[in-house]
């Protein structure tokens, strides 16, 4: 196993190529798209005035009050107008949103705008409404004398530092980085046996006394260099040279890379498992396949947004976790893909090499 490591630690430098498009293709990326892209695309948004419409539908007199009273109480902002309408018809452009409480038990549709600040900033007051009501409800459920000790905050909208001022360099510094990621993941692990037979190396393999599970798992871990040494010079160079912002702590850069490397083995071991089990050159389907995921995830304009495709592409997930955790210091996106992308790559792995143990490669 330490052999197959070695050799294709060596092949990866040899490849002048594959240095270039894995390490120093990103880094101009970063360089040229973040600067280029500043003066058309704002780091930062102002939300401005929010103007809000409700409708109401629903028999449930208690949470329509209550949700009523609410709504009404946002109007002490001077950037909220709110106006409760009696039909929902023809209304929809006159607004930035509207709120419709309907049916029995109420349930609170939120109909959205064409400014995606504002329906964002619309969504998280009603969300962050929501859940102190669930957990109003909970502790009413529990003891009633606990209500009175609650204390509430009027302002639903208000600045925050982040603790740095971010821009375009910051944000192609992560999504240059996921790209190597999903590229040399798709593209590498497809290559990888494929190349083996190119050069009849893989002959040699079956020969020696080594079990066709553990080359299998040996061309996974031969990665591991390869991986390390792209998220290391793309990372360093975009912070020490460029001076972009990843996480505000040691402790989130780590965990950042950690959700990094753990993708990175998913997707080689995906396409490893694919090469294995189709048998010819799985990369004219992976690369395309990378290309448009990473298009309509935002990768390369963070403009690019189409509705009910782009939440679903896998690069977008991962920029979304990366965001949370660099801006808002949220471990839970993180931590969940990289569980699923360590579970992923145990699964092909072993799947894959008892394929490749099972089959025969002729000379």
């Amino acid at each position: 196993m330490k052999d197959i490591i070695v050799n294709d630690l060596k092949e990866f430098f040899r490849d002048k190529s594959s240095l270039f498009f894995t390490i120093f293709f990103p880094i101009i990326l970063v360089f040229v798209l973040g600067n280029l892209l500043e003066m058309w695309n704002n780091s930062e948004t102002i939300v401005g005035e929010l103007n809000i419409a409700y409708y109401v539908d629903s028999n449930d007199d208690y949470k329509v009050k209550s949700i009523e009273q609410f709504l009404k109480g946002l109007e002490k902002d001077e950037a909220i107008s709110l106006k409760k309408l009696e039909k929902l018809e023809n209304s929809a452009n006159q607004y930035d949103s509207i709120i419709a409480l309907s049916g029995s038990p109420m349930e609170v549709t939120l109909y959205k705008g064409n400014d995606d600040t504002k329906n964002n900033t619309i969504n998280a007051i009603m969300n962050s409404y929501l859940e102190l009501n669930d957990k109003i409800n909970y502790v009413m459920s529990k003891n009633n004398n606990q209500i009175p000790e609650i204390t509430f905050k009027d302002e639903y909208i208000s600045p925050k530092n982040l603790g740095t001022n971010r821009n375009m360099i910051d944000y192609y510094a992560v999504t240059m980085t996921v790209m190597i990621v999903f590229m040399t993941g798709g593209i590498a692990g497809s290559e990888s046996f494929q190349s083996l037979r190119k050069n009849n190396t893989i002959d040699r393999l079956i020969i020696s006394p080594k079990s066709k599970l553990s080359i299998f798992i040996g061309k996974m871990i031969g990665f591991s260099p390869m991986i390390f040494v792209q998220l290391a010079v793309v990372m360093f160079v975009s912070w020490k040279f460029l001076k972009a912002n990843y996480a505000a702590s040691f402790l989130g850069n780590i965990r950042l890379i950690m959700m990094l490397i753990a993708l990175s083995y998913a997707l080689i071991s995906f396409s490893s498992f694919l090469g294995i089990l189709f048998n010819f050159r799985t990369q004219a389907i992976m690369m395309p396949l990378m290309w448009v995921t990473m298009f309509f995830g935002g990768t390369f304009s963070r403009e690019v947004y189409v509705e009910k495709i782009t939440p679903l592409m896998p690069p977008y997930i991962v920029q979304k976790a990366a965001f949370d955790l660099i801006n808002f210091n949220r471990f839970e996106l993180v931590n969940k893909i990289t569980v699923v992308s360590l579970i992923l790559f145990v699964t092909f792995t072993l799947t894959g090499g008892y394929i490749f143990s099972k089959r025969r490669e002729t000379a």
